[in-house]
């Protein structure tokens, strides 16, 4: 099982929050919660699963095609080093 880095999601004043992508094959993450107060440090986990690559699969069985993915909101270009990304989707005609 290969391990990633974690990804910070959040950083404010008292609080981190960061996945670490715990099986990428299986899709498999921990999200981190670090909350800081008076009385020390405390954390939260959350494991979770994403489907991103499973989301192409559900939109083509759902009848849709892909009309446009981009890297984020600004559209710019989605490339192998892209973090994030903004897919749209149409309903296919029959």
């Amino acid at each position: 099982m290969k391990r990633t880095a974690g990804r910070v999601f959040v950083h404010a004043p008292g609080y981190v929050g960061y996945d670490r992508y715990t099986d990428l094959v299986a899709q498999q993450a921990m999200s981190h919660h670090l909350v800081a107060d008076g009385s020390g440090v405390r954390e939260f986990r959350t494991p979770f699963r994403y489907v991103a690559v499973r989301a192409h699969l559900m939109a083509k069985l759902a009848g849709m095609s892909l009309c446009d993915r981009w890297a984020g909101w600004d559209r710019s270009p989605f490339t192998g080093d892209s973090t994030t990304h903004v897919s749209v989707w149409e309903k296919t005609t029959q």
